[in-house]
C-alpha cells in the first residue's frame, strides 16, 4: 500500500468511529432527555454533588457518566460534559415516585420509576435502603 492509501483507510475509520460514537452519544442523550422533560432539575440541586457516578436506565448504562446529588426528597442527576455536549439535560428524580427499591449489584440498587427502571448508587437510596433492612421486606441484612 502506499502512503496515500494509508491515510485514505485511516481517515476512512476514523470517521466511522465518529459517526458510531456520534450515534451512540445521541441515543444516550435523548433516552436520558425522555427522563429529563418528565422531572426536569429544580432549585434544591444544592450541595455537594458527587461526580463521575454510575447510573442505568433500562438498557442505557452511564457507568461514570454523570454527577449525582441525593438529598430528602430528590435524586439529582446531572450529565457529564460529553453527554452535555449531545443534548443532554439535568434532572431531578423524585424519591416520592420511586418503587421496588432494592439491593441489586454491589455499591448499587435497583429503582422502579414510573416505566422505568433506574440503577443507582446505594448512596443515594440509603434511607430506603435502610428502612428495608429495619422492617425486614427484602433489604440486605435481613
Amino acid at each position: 500500500m502506499t502512503g496515500a492509501q494509508v491515510a485514505i483507510l485511516v481517515s476512512a475509520l476514523v470517521a466511522m468511529d465518529l459517526v458510531i460514537f456520534s450515534g451512540v452519544m445521541w441515543f444516550i442523550a435523548a433516552t436520558l432527555n425522555d427522563l429529563a422533560k418528565a422531572y426536569p432539575i429544580n432549585a434544591a440541586a444544592q450541595g455537594r454533588w458527587r461526580h463521575f457516578q454510575s447510573m442505568s436506565m433500562d438498557v442505557v448504562n452511564l457507568g461514570g457518566g454523570v454527577h449525582m446529588l441525593a438529598d430528602e426528597e430528590w435524586v439529582h442527576v446531572a450529565p457529564t460534559w460529553v453527554l452535555r455536549r449531545f443534548g443532554a439535560k439535568p434532572m431531578s428524580l423524585p424519591r416520592a415516585e420511586m418503587s421496588e427499591v432494592r439491593p441489586a449489584a454491589i455499591r448499587m440498587c435497583r429503582v422502579k420509576l414510573g416505566k422505568r427502571v433506574l440503577r443507582l448508587p446505594k448512596w443515594t437510596m440509603e434511607r430506603e435502603l435502610g428502612a428495608q433492612r429495619v422492617t425486614g421486606d427484602g433489604g440486605e441484612g435481613g
